[in-house]
């Protein structure tokens, strides 16, 4: 199994371009941009190209380029780009280059051009091999190839190049980039005692041929034989612990590697470069257990869990236990809830089955709505003394004390699928992922007015994959892979950091009083927690996350669902 190394360069970065390139764990990317696009938004479609490739593994070369392909033709770039990106998955390089991107490769003594414009390609890499992701703009004339040729026929190890390039293109004021990755081998395949010990002793071979001179003597063949099994059977015995032997120190020998390695780690300093460091020493460690068979499973669990601590720590994930805060069963037999809405202290509990609990999450008073209209709702929500609730077909209600619920909202037959409900300041906002829009109901002194889009025209996204919906200041729409956010309607630059290869959100949760941004991955049972910028700040990992139905962030604690259980989990 080979693995990448990889450095780049970018020159002189022009007002209002952008130049950058984005590698590490499979996927390498060199993007450039000219004129009407500024750092933030390229290193944030950096971002979110290695999110989506990675999310999507890729199979195959048309995927990869699909992939790439659609998160491009959304992401709203000036005419004047370029790209070029290589994803390795099995051994397999797929590449694709945009506009005047172009890959070249060095295989041997040989340098040739794979691909140029808008064009992909695929094939096998070999250890040492080495491709350089650019641009024409970098690589035309003598200071792209010429000069990279100079260099390579000298060096080989990617940092080793781009420092030399760094010292020849110091004084220029050129803009431009170049990645270049190579492929080596972890550790060393080979097993040299193994193959020493495996082959048959001369002793063993005399052995054998005096056994077919005697084969008639009864006696002494009976003999020979009661030899010959005592002879393996030490010999295997021999064999087994020196295989145990070299195993050990072979572990040993990578367990110091990687400790050595991971303490170059600042747990405090470049989280991508930390967990480079932790990638290769994991690598390092799939290797050994490729390389040794016999390897003790307590060596193999040593090593594991020393690298599974340094990335805690980088990472800042927090282990943290649950505890009971509320059962809606003290309420009634068989209570139970499907979703929940906070505002101002008190959690709206959806049951569909016709029932809407009011829980203070201060003093753990409860309230209870029972009527008809709220059989098969899909949504709740609460916002001063009204309860509201979403029933698709039939549109929004809301209950007032208790009185009971009134249709506020007639169902719209222009609606899409309407997925998420929220109530801010007492306007209405339904998400549509169905009509890629957000409706905006604003309250009036006889009810609320005619259906209005809150996202201005120009910014428009597509939203059949997103899933919930968080408004502060600003109105937060949550996807599965990623944050879109928006102030007074127009679509901001922001973006989410986190530390994964991939990432699955099924909810997004904050509110006007809170400070971050919580996202829900329910397949790895974590919650994310973003600054409002969006920096990430840690993660929460508990097992009761992976069965939660729903959650909310109120006081530095998350509440979370799980049919007639609340639980309470400290942030």
């Amino acid at each position: 199994m080979l693995r990448p190394i990889f450095d780049g360069y970018t020159g002189n970065m022009e007002k209002g371009s952008f130049v950058g390139f984005k590698g590490g764990s499979g996927f390498f990317c060199a993007l450039e941009v000219l004129g009407g696009y500024s750092e933030t938004q390229g290193d944030a479609l950096l971002e979110r190209l290695t999110h989506a490739v990675f999310a999507a593994h890729p199979s195959g070369l048309k995927q990869f380029d699909e992939v790439l392909t659609t998160l491009i033709q959304g992401a709203d770039l000036p005419v004047e780009f370029s790209l070029s990106a290589g994803y390795c998955a099995s051994q397999v390089l797929y590449l694709k280059t945009v506009g005047s991107g172009e890959i070249y490769i060095k295989r041997g003594v040989h340098f040739e051009q794979i691909i140029q414009g808008n064009t992909t390609a695929s094939g096998y890499i070999q250890e040492h091999d080495l491709f350089i992701f650019s641009t024409s703009l970098f690589m035309e004339g003598a200071r792209g190839i010429e000069t990279l040729k100079n260099l390579l026929h000298h060096k080989k190890q990617p940092a080793v190049i781009v420092e030399s390039l760094r010292e020849v293109e110091e004084n220029k004021e050129e803009t431009g980039v170049v990645l270049l990755v190579s492929f080596v081998k972890p550790l060393e395949e080979a097993n040299t005692a193994v193959r020493e010990i495996s082959s048959p002793s001369p002793f063993v071979t005399s052995l054998r041929s005096y056994f077919q001179r005697i084969h008639k003597k009864r006696i002494l063949l009976a003999g020979v034989v009661l030899v010959l099994i005592i002879l393996i059977l030490n010999t295997g015995n021999m064999f087994g612990k020196k295989q145990q032997g070299v195993s050990k120190k072979n572990a040993n020998s990578v367990r110091e590697k990687i400790e050595t390695e991971l303490k170059t780690i600042d747990i405090d300093g470049d989280m991508e470069h930390s967990l480079g460091v932790i990638s290769q020493a994991r690598q390092s460690l799939d290797e050994l257990k490729k390389a040794e068979k016999n390897i003790k499973t307590a060596d193999i669990k040593q090593i594991e869990n020393l690298i599974t601590d340094y990335e805690s720590k980088v990472i800042r994930r927090e282990e943290k236990q649950t505890s009971e805060f509320y059962d809606l069963a003290l309420e009634e037999k068989d209570a139970k809830a499907d979703k929940i809405y906070l505002s101002d202290g008190k959690a709206a509990l959806l049951n569909r089955e016709g029932k809407i609990y009011i829980l203070s999450l201060d003093s753990k008073s409860v309230e209870k709505k029972v009527f008809g209209e709220i059989a098969n709702a899909g949504n709740v929500a609460i916002f001063d003394k009204g309860i509201f609730f979403l029933k698709q077909g039939a549109g929004v209600y809301r209950i007032v004390d208790k009185e009971k619920p009134v249709r506020i909202i007639e169902n719209d037959p222009a609606w899409g699928n309407i997925i998420d409900l929220n109530v801010y300041n007492g306007n209405i906002y339904l998400l549509d992922a169905g009509k890629d829009e957000v409706y905006k109901y604003l309250v009036a002194e006889k009810g609320y007015s005619e259906k209005n889009s809150y996202i201005k025209s120009g910014n428009t996204f597509q939203l059949t994959r997103s899933n919930s919906l968080a408004i502060d200041a600003s109105l937060y729409i949550g996807f599965d892979t990623f944050i879109a956010k928006y102030v007074s309607g127009v679509k901001d630059s922001f973006t989410i950091k986190y530390p994964e290869n991939s990432i699955s959100l099924v909810k997004i949760y904050t509110d006007k009083d809170l400070d971050n941004i919580y996202g829900l991955d329910k397949s790895k049972g974590i919650l994310y927690v973003f600054g409002k910028d969006g920096r990430y700040v840690k993660q929460i990992r508990s097992s009761d996350l992976r069965k939660t139905d729903d959650f909310v962030v109120y006081k530095n604690s998350a509440y979370l669902l799980n049919q007639a259980k609340i639980l309470k989990v400290e942030l």
